[in-house]
């Protein structure tokens, strides 16, 4: 049975590391097919996977564009004039500028971050979620009460002044224009979201809105025609169901793998003068200083 370009992309992702050093793409592949059982010498293996590259290399490129529209991770990636060489996605180019070789090692981190955010309590993926809410700027974001918490578990406000990219004055509306998220957290790392967590959601939100809710949440004041964001963070995923729901009703989602990739962004848990990732800090920065703001 002929090896297919499918199964190479395959091998080609398990095989690499984030930080793998460059390898000529083509010869890559020889190796990983004859050591598979495809070819009786690596001459042959090459003959085998030449007319296959191009694909594999569309395969990549369509992978790595999923992940960068999705906010996740992807551990190799293409270079060269031709795409014809290949190297871990986090692999350290002295030529990139400083910043983008910072935001690359931290992505390496993606495995060991992922691992500590499972390892969370059901409570302290709530505190986890208020700092997510500190990272995209919101002032003084809180938990609710563990027991009966009325569907919302974190909130924040987000203030818009000197966020909104424009020439022109706004007439102070931007001083007065304020944004609330709103959000739940499901800690369920090995299954899928279904649409009635997102139902849910959307019947919490609006009595909220309305006033309408039997649970008073401190530090929540949103009024009618408030602007607000309302969102579900899991550490799983979300079904089909689900996802197709989230999108006709205008709620936003974070899922394990994007709620890690965006946590490796922040540099949490890393310490950059040893490049490594630490646990405890991990902890510390997401769950623990969110506590003391409780």
């Amino acid at each position: 049975m002929a090896i297919g370009a499918e199964d190479l992309t395959r091998l080609l992702v398990e095989h690499l590391t984030p930080g793998a050093h460059p390898q000529d793409l083509h010869h890559c592949l020889a190796e990983l097919a004859q050591a598979n059982g495809y070819g009786d010498s690596i001459n042959h293996a090459l003959e085998l996977v030449e007319a296959l590259v191009p694909e594999v290399q569309d395969r990549l490129d369509t992978m790595r564009n999923a992940a960068i529209q999705n906010g996740t991770t992807w551990n190799i990636e293409l270079f060269g004039s031709g795409k014809e060489w290949v190297r871990g996605a986090s692999f350290d180019d002295p030529g990139l500028p400083a910043e983008d070789r910072t935001a690359r090692s931290r992505r390496a981190f993606a495995n060991e971050a992922k691992a500590a955010l499972l390892g969370l309590t059901y409570r302290d993926f709530e505190f986890a979620c208020a700092t997510v809410l500190r990272l995209l700027g919101c002032q003084d974001p809180r938990t609710t009460r563990q027991s009966n918490d009325g569907g919302i578990d974190f909130h924040g406000r987000l203030e818009l002044r000197g966020r909104l990219d424009s020439p022109f004055p706004y007439g102070g509306l931007d001083d007065r224009a304020k944004v609330w998220l709103i959000g739940q957290a499901k800690h369920y790392p090995t299954s899928n979201l279904a649409p009635a967590v997102v139902r849910e959601m959307v019947g919490t939100a609006e009595l909220a809105r309305t006033g309408g809710a039997l649970q008073e949440w401190p530090g929540l004041r949103l009024r009618p025609f408030d602007a607000s964001l309302i969102l579900i963070f899991t550490t799983g995923g979300f079904s089909v169901g689900a996802k197709a729901l989230l999108e006709r009703s205008g709620m936003l989602s974070m899922d394990g793998d994007q709620l890690t990739t965006f946590l490796c962004d922040a540099g949490i848990g890393i310490q950059n003068e040893d490049s490594v990732f630490d646990a405890s800090l991990f902890r510390e920065q997401l769950v623990d200083t969110a506590k003391l703001h409780a």
